[in-house]
């Protein structure tokens, strides 16, 4: 019997520069592969280049992982070219924005091969994500055909089972949980797994494996106990009570 593997996705976008946010694209797509069967797991990246500016935004943490704020930096990926100039009130023309799309539409198509190829080759029938809104409406886009495929957003189900109103970002379920990602080798409270040396330097916070990584022994350690999942996050959440942060968004 063919083995069935789960897939743990997270994908980077980049904005077009100059449109508000308002076109995107996939830039990198990292997949942890996971094989219940035997406790087997393995790596797939790839990332989507394209000729045009583009603007990534990351959020800046204290601590506590707690969100302070947001940094903007703007590339042209295709020519390796990073640190461009960045500013806020820049709108691109309007006889720019057709070739923008089409430019946007190709990175569709190419992630559109990249996971018909994936879920192929190691016969996916669960996609497991941490915040899936982003990456469900790129995988729409890319008319990708998901009518066989199980959807799982841990970020939900973590937010169910701790009856909250607002959601918990990876960076602080991951704080809680006690999880690192860090080169070849990642681990958590109770789970501890290393993989090929071929994407080592690629799995660390924030970068598509590495959160892909972090999204596996989130789901793992959520599988194992719910509870201890909630015990450890309500202590965590008590510590931020403890010590408060002016511009904390909990």
């Amino acid at each position: 019997m063919v083995a069935q593997e789960m897939a743990f996705v997270d994908m980077e976008f980049g904005h077009v520069y100059g449109t508000k946010k308002l076109i995107y694209m996939p830039i990198e797509v990292g997949v942890l592969l996971y094989n219940p069967q035997n406790d087997s797991i393995s790596t797939s990246q790839r990332k989507i280049k394209k000729d045009i500016v583009i603007e990534m935004w990351k959020n800046t943490t204290d601590e506590l992982k707690r969100t302070t704020g947001s940094a903007t930096t703007c590339a042209n990926l295709a020519k390796e070219q990073y640190q461009l100039p960045y500013d806020e009130s820049y709108t691109i023309e309007m006889e720019e924005i057709e070739p923008a799309l089409k430019t946007t539409w190709s990175a569709y198509a190419d992630l559109n091969t990249y996971l018909t190829g994936l879920t192929k080759e190691h016969h996916i029938q669960t996609m497991v994500f941490f915040a899936k809104r982003m990456e469900m409406a790129a995988i729409a886009r890319t008319k990708f055909d998901t009518k066989n495929l199980q959807t799982l957003d841990i970020q939900d189900k973590i937010k169910g089972a701790m009856n909250m109103e607002r959601l918990l970002s990876l960076d602080r379920v991951s704080y809680a949980l006690d999880i690192d990602v860090s080169n070849s080798h990642f681990r958590s409270k109770n789970f501890d797994y290393s993989i090929q040396k071929t994407h080592a330097s690629k799995i660390k916070p924030h970068r598509a494996l590495g959160d892909a990584a972090r999204i596996f022994l989130v789901y793992k350690e959520f599988k194992r106990s719910r509870d201890d999942v909630r015990s450890l996050i309500y202590e965590y959440l008590g510590c931020c009570r403890e010590n408060p942060f002016a511009n904390n968004k909990e």
